[in-house]
């Protein structure tokens, strides 16, 4: 069968090879690697055994067409066919796999899913995507999530005294006092210019009391620390009863200014 087609497939972009039920080679379109005829399918990428959550191994064990996207050995990602071939009287001959490389897809997928969700100067998760997370958090009853918001002090003054290269260094370096500060489980987010909320799922006053002390211990510490402060609310979401936003309206009712050197 494969042979009549033999001119079409190799006029086609993605890369195609026959294998029988053995799983061996039998001819191979001329964008696939080159291999000899009656090797094993995956001796192509080096291998001496079947690939993880191979298509083909499944199409031979349901006798139906199967397909997922696959990372391949080279780190390539491919959109992965495998096709029964069956002939006219109902008998098995062996399979078509239909490779396409959608590597470079991916690649601007995730770029386009970062731009969607980051925050481009801080590159924390932006207020749009932190309201996904935490209509999430909401809609799982999860308990208890720390909540925290920080809120610089005086932004708009240094950007007006210093200028806004300086105001958006600051915004930057308390970014990274916030990520070293929190657990790894948190979400961190910028949700305005000089205002940042932390979620802190599972967490009790403990990890609450522990991220305050770091955060401390960093802004100290911090080359910045002669020309701001921050202000720092904590509540802790212990029943699904109220929503994490309300919660963040109590956070922010119960904040207080931290200063460098202050205790």
């Amino acid at each position: 069968m494969f042979e009549i087609n033999e001119e079409l497939l190799n006029n086609l972009e993605e890369t195609i090879i026959y294998i029988d039920q053995d799983m061996k080679l039998k001819w191979s379109n001329r964008n696939s690697n080159e291999v000899e005829k009656n090797k094993y399918c995956y001796q192509r990428w080096g291998l001496n055994q079947v690939c993880k959550d191979c298509p083909v191994a499944e199409a031979i064990e349901k006798e139906k067409v199967i397909q997922r996207i696959m990372v391949k050995p080279n780190g390539h990602i491919h959109l992965v066919k495998a096709i029964p071939d069956i002939n006219e009287t109902g008998e098995l001959k062996g399979f078509y796999e239909v490779s396409l490389n959608i590597t470079e897809i991916k690649e601007k997928e995730q770029k386009l899913d970062y731009i969607r969700h980051n925050d481009p100067l801080t590159g924390l998760f932006n207020f749009t995507y932190f309201k996904e997370i935490m209509k999430d958090l909401d809609e799982k009853e999860k308990t208890p999530v720390g909540i925290m918001i920080v809120d610089i002090k005086r932004l708009n003054s240094i950007n007006s005294e210093f200028g806004y290269d300086t105001g958006n260094k600051v915004i930057t370096n308390i970014s990274a006092i916030l990520i070293k500060s929190a657990p790894a489980t948190a979400v961190i987010s910028r949700t305005a210019g000089g205002e940042f909320i932390i979620l802190i799922p599972d967490a009790g006053q403990a990890e609450i009391d522990l991220t305050y002390e770091n955060i401390h211990w960093y802004l100290n510490k911090s080359e910045d620390k002669d020309i701001i402060s921050i202000k720092i609310g904590s509540v802790i979401k212990e029943s699904p009863e109220k929503s994490i936003a309300e919660l963040i309206t109590v956070a922010d009712d119960n904040s207080q200014v931290l200063s460098p050197g202050t205790n």
